[in-house]
């Protein structure tokens, strides 16, 4: 059980990230001369569409390579992006800083992939239903944080410091990834 607390914590950390990011995108967007249409879809709809083409992708290689490979990947691609998402200066770079978020393998699947591989029958449900919640409230806990610090200087709308506090939490969870969680696939 230590271990589904680990795993609460990466994917809680994870998705706290995600959200922070959230709220001042359109607005970050919008400055810089953003349509309503990549407004609404340039930050969320762009992260989850790449999210929706590579999760298989990364959920074969998950089978094949192990999961903690791949949590810790997307730990480290989750830092990447957030940085990148942090000093995108064109509307173009901070979208295609979403795709490669979106891109990168999702912690979600292979935490629950972990979840399912640590947990007998019995148990099941209930691991599942431990790492769903660390989702909910880590996507609870990130907007009103990313709405404080998504508000520069003078109430005007920034994505830097949401998103270098995002890589600050992917940082965090790829070191709790790294240290504190064992390989849970057999070889």
């Amino acid at each position: 059980m230590k271990s589904l607390g680990v795993l609460w914590l990466i994917v809680f950390i994870s998705l706290m990230g995600f959200g922070v990011t959230a709220v001042p995108f359109p607005l970050v967007a919008e400055q810089m001369g953003a349509s309503n249409f990549w407004k609404t879809f340039g930050g969320a709809g762009v992260f989850s569409l790449f999210q929706l083409v590579a999760t298989p992708l990364w959920g074969r290689w998950s089978d094949a390579l192990g999961r903690k490979p791949i949590l810790l990947l997307s730990s480290a691609g989750s830092v990447l992006a957030y940085l990148w998402l942090a000093y995108a200066d064109t509307l173009t770079s901070l979208i295609v800083a979403r795709a490669f978020g979106g891109i990168m393998p999702r912690i979600l699947s292979a935490a629950f992939a972990y979840a399912t591989d640590v947990t007998d029958v019995k148990n099941r449900a209930r691991g599942l239903g431990i790492v769903a919640s660390a989702f909910g409230v880590g996507f609870a806990v990130g907007p009103p944080l990313g709405g404080f610090l998504g508000t520069g200087a003078g109430g005007v709308p920034s994505l830097h410091w949401p998103a270098l506090a995002s890589a600050g939490l992917s940082v965090l969870a790829l070191l709790g990834t790294a240290f504190l969680l064992k390989e849970s696939l057999a070889p």
